[in-house]
């Protein structure tokens, strides 16, 4: 039951009643019996303050609104009552005496005393929510007010005039191509993204400055979202219609309906102009400005019953037409025989009626561009009908409501004359649509048996073929799963011309903007700085920076909250939560080899915040986790104070094939999985238990960590001693390591994968760092995977940059002992990363993660063989190898976790791995002995022979023979 749009019956006398006593009435709070057990209770605590996006502390600030938001929460409570006491009606949420003790318990986390009073309240005949009151209530939630603020704040970055040139590029091709083949098939394109990336924001900017813009918006009751659904049009639109002519009438109606009320307001607001504003900007602020979450304008909402009034009497004009055609043409007046024989309506592709209306609209608009936008597009996809390729029947009255169908059986109801409404479009009857004899059935082109049913979306795409020579795009704006509800692949398609790829939709528009909120950099620029909540909140999407903007601290304080809802809702499974942090997290690469991997990828942007960095017209997607160090954060808060750490490994390790995602060549998936562990084990050992713990959020305490402690997590106990005091392995510095890496911080909580190795250099990493940035280096980098960035002092600048470079090994021919020619490879100078004789020292590191035996070796300055002395060295670093995965290796991993990153470094070890995996089963008989020992030696010598062709491996045996190796790699001073 939705208590916002249930209104229980009551009699009079009891409404009398109520407004009598109102909010004075004294209300006997005593607890009835406790229907839930503790964790019942502690359940549903969490699914309100989850719910309305934080933690109690949310209205510390502002107890006025926590007052006012108080309905709000009784009515959350009134759904889990009912649930559990049957015969409870509702809560009268006008008492004070119950708001101040809604407000108590939310400050306090917990709603136990409400719930169990809700039996009492239900016997002293309490009321239920007036009418009307729902928006009131919904509004002064600041979840909602906050999305709504969001949308009156000053537009910035440059997404609009992206999307506007878009625009203008494919009406010229569409000018340009004509009916050529290949040619786009309408004026319509998508704009296809994840949650938060502004994309019904941009479009309303694109009206204000620069076109036409009619938006609609298909939202679905029961779904929250902003801005809110048109709903008399939605409501019209997705009515079940029986037939395919009953939904191109619908359509031919919808749109000839839209563009006259539009016409009409535009000539208006041209007569009416008192500024020098344009016309396109004071509609769409008419069209935008003045609604709530719940509730558009009054001016949308007036228009769009219009348009309906109209639509509707446009659809009892055509069926009279076709009543008047089949008369005639001289078929007998028998209403059974009109709707079995069938006659000819107009074709939607080419309705002279629908363009001519258009033509007309768009002389109101000047040189402007129009554009028709529908939100929740995918809405116009349900109730597929399979199409027909016999004649067009007659309309059923599902085309329109039944009380406006005129009886058809009677030829005397001519159709009205006149035009369609003047300036509202609602007040004039309607003309006839005028018949297209000669056009045939789009759908009667190619076999149907393939092809899904025709919807309300494949039609009206249809329609705006009568426009397409005109200056009028339609834009769909929906997230990638939803879809591709309506945009199946092309032999599915119920076009026949773009099932046999004679025309084509135009690609996707997915460039919505990263950081187009983001704050100036002080100068210089300090780690203190980029650390604050404000500062990263306004990274990345604009979702976050823009209710940052709203300055409620409450919202503020809670952002991570909100944020780590978005990436991982709890309507999700958790598997998938996982994956979508591991995704934010750790640059996650999808390769889907099949449909339900491909599946997989579009939930991500649908409901996970995966962002879609491209696509073709059938979606076909180029997916990526962009730097946005907040969502990185709340995933971290989930993966660590909302799941057990060792789970969560064993659920990737399960999953790692059936995800379609890469896994890496060399293990450094896995390495980046260890290092992260380690910073973060330095966080939740600063701040155990609980998330609140770290409220409000600030980076600078709550998630930057120093260099010592980083690598005290690394090394297990025993070795901290030997880190303090231990001396450079290359270079002539003396410093011991605690005291070189004193004031020296790390601020990484995600990883990017960088394309091009090029970039790898100190003045790039400066950014990087200001970002919280690790770094997975580019397949083709030489010497290094994985490079972290810290930082000596606050000043970030190129001087200041400590460096970690990391080397991942997950072939079994490395072992305990450290390689000199690998930790010769990771030269910082050499590989252009930094210039020569920096004062602050590097730090290497080498995991040789398939090694069978654990080691750690800090490395040492290699002991002088010769009197000689040999070429200064151009950098001091402190070098450290650490042999495969095992507590005896990392403090950071655990037995069991040992076990999962084993097989993950398994599953992508296909190179080496064993080419037959023995058994682990076989029994201790001498034969199975035997076997298994005749197994792997044969599948060693296998794996030699692989190696020996990888030419990525000619520094290690046994690709030279070992006389070459010996002469290449073993040579003396």
């Amino acid at each position: 039951m939705d208590p916002h749009t249930h209104t229980p019956k009551r009699s009079a006398s009891a409404v009398e009643g109520m407004e009598e006593q109102g909010s004075t009435r004294k209300l006997k709070l005593d607890p009835a019996e406790d229907l839930w057990s503790e964790d019942e209770h502690r359940r549903l605590d969490e699914e309100i303050l989850n719910t309305y996006g934080g933690f109690p502390e949310s209205f510390e600030s502002f107890p006025k609104a926590a007052i006012a938001f108080a309905p709000t929460l009784l009515s959350k409570i009134q759904e889990q009552i009912v649930k559990k006491a049957t015969g409870f009606d509702s809560v009268l949420v006008e008492n004070h005496t119950l708001n101040e003790m809604t407000v108590k318990a939310w400050r306090k986390g917990s709603f136990k005393e409400i719930r169990n009073c809700g039996k009492n309240l239900e016997t002293q005949g309490l009321g239920h929510v007036a009418p009307g009151a729902r928006d009131y209530r919904f509004f002064l939630s600041t979840r909602f007010y906050a999305t709504v603020q969001s949308w009156r704040c000053n537009f910035k970055g440059t997404a609009d005039e992206t999307l506007f040139a878009i625009l203008k590029n494919y009406l010229n091709w569409t000018q340009a191509l004509d009916d050529a083949e290949g040619a786009p098939y309408a004026n319509l394109v998508p704009i296809v993204n994840s949650s938060g990336t502004g994309k019904s924001r941009v479009v309303d900017q694109l009206g204000r400055k620069h076109c036409f813009v009619i938006p609609l918006c298909l939202r679905r009751e029961g779904t929250n979202g902003y801005p809110p659904p048109d709903r008399e049009v939605r409501d019209w639109l997705l009515r079940e219609r029986s037939t395919e002519q009953d939904l191109n009438i619908a359509v031919a109606a919808f749109l000839r309906a839209l563009f006259q009320t539009a016409e009409g307001r535009i000539a208006t607001i041209w007569l009416k102009r008192r500024s020098d504003a344009e016309v396109h900007t004071i509609f769409s602020g008419y069209m935008n400005d003045g609604g709530n979450f719940t509730t558009p304008p009054a001016y949308r909402t007036k228009f769009y019953a219009d348009v309906v009034n109209l639509a509707t009497k446009v659809c009892s004009s055509i069926l009279i037409s076709v009543v008047r055609e089949l008369i005639v043409h001289q078929i007998e007046d028998n209403t059974k025989k009109l709707i079995n024989d069938g006659g000819q309506v107009p074709a939607l592709e080419t309705n002279e009626n629908v363009r001519d209306i258009a033509s007309s609209f768009l002389d109101q608009c000047g040189d402007a561009i129009a554009v028709l936008s529908f939100d929740e597009a995918h809405e116009l996809g349900a109730n597929p009908i399979m199409p027909s390729n016999s004649s067009p029947s007659i309309p059923s009255s599902g085309a329109f409501p039944s009380s406006n169908v005129p009886p058809i059986s009677t030829p005397s109801n001519s159709p009205p004359s006149g035009s369609l409404g003047g300036s509202t479009g609602s007040e004039a009857p309607a003309s006839p649509i005028r018949l297209n004899k000669s056009s045939s059935s789009e759908t009667s082109r190619a076999p149907t048996h393939s092809r899904q049913g025709v919807t309300m979306f494949s039609q009206i795409r249809k329609g705006l073929r009568s426009v397409l020579k005109l200056k009028i795009m339609g834009l769909y704006l929906s997230t990638s799963g939803k879809y591709r509800l309506i945009s199946p692949e092309p032999q599915h398609d119920p076009s026949s011309r773009l099932a046999n790829e004679e025309r084509v939709m135009f690609t996707p528009i997915t460039e919505l903007g990263i950081n187009q909120l983001a704050r100036p950099l002080n100068n210089p620029p300090t780690l203190k700085h980029v650390t604050t909540a404000e500062y990263i909140s306004h990274l990345g999407r604009p979702i976050f920076g823009t209710r940052w903007d709203t300055g409620f601290p409450g919202l503020q304080n809670t952002l991570l909250d909100f944020a780590r809802s978005k990436l991982a809702p709890r309507s999700a499974d958790s598997t998938t939560n996982v994956l979508a942090c591991l995704a934010a997290r750790f640059a996650v690469e999808f390769r889907p080899r099949n449909e339900r991997q491909e599946d997989l990828e579009h939930r991500l942007v649908e409901n996970h915040m995966r962002y879609c960095a491209g696509a073709d017209s059938r979606l076909r997607m180029v997916t990526i986790a962009p730097s946005e160090p907040l969502l990185a954060e709340a995933a971290f808060e989930y993966l660590h104070y909302f799941c057990h750490r060792d789970w969560v490994l064993e659920t990737v390790a399960a999953n790692l094939d059936t995800w379609g995602i890469h896994q890496g060549d060399r293990g450094e998936f896995v390495m980046s999985l260890i290092w992260m562990a380690a910073r973060d084990a330095v966080v939740v050992e600063a701040f155990p238990n609980k998330v609140r713990n770290r409220r409000p959020w600030d980076p600078y305490l709550h998630s930057v960590v120093s260099i010592m402690d980083f690598m005290k997590q690394l090394l297990p106990a025993g070795y901290h001693q030997r880190l303090e005091s231990m001396l450079p392995s290359v270079g002539d510095g003396t410093a011991e390591f605690q005291l070189a890496f004193a004031d020296c911080r790390l601020w990484c909580n995600h990883f990017i994968q960088v394309q091009d190795y090029k970039v790898i250099n100190t003045k790039f990493l400066c950014a990087l760092l200001s970002n919280g940035i690790g770094v997975l280096c580019a397949p083709n980098q030489a010497g290094i995977d994985l490079l972290w960035i810290g930082l000596k002092g606050d000043v970030i600048c190129e001087e200041n940059l400590v460096l970690i470079l990391g080397q991942s090994k997950n072939d079994k021919s490395y072992h305990t002992q450290p390689k000199g020619p690998i930790l010769d490879a990771m030269n910082p100078v050499d590989l252009g990363i930094c210039a020569a004789n920096r004062s602050i020292p590097i730090i290497r590191i080498v995991f040789a993660l398939a090694s069978q035996k654990p080691g750690i070796t800090l490395v040492t300055h290699p002991p002088r063989q010769s009197s000689r002395k040999g070429p200064k060295s151009e950098f001091a670093s402190y070098d450290f190898w650490f042999a495969g995965v095992d507590p005896s290796t990392f403090r950071c991993v655990t037995a069991k976790e040992a076990g999962y990153y084993r097989d993950l470094l398994a599953s992508s070890r296909l190179l080496y791995n064993p080419p037959f995996p023995v058994p682990s089963d076989l029994g201790n008989s001498d034969t199975a002995v035997k076997l298994k020992k005749e197994t792997e030696d044969i599948a060693e010598a296998r794996v030699n022979m692989r190696r020996a062709a990888n030419s990525m491996m000619m520094a290690l045996k046994p690709h030279f023979p070992d006389t070459w190796h010996d002469l290449l790699f073993e040579g003396k001073d």
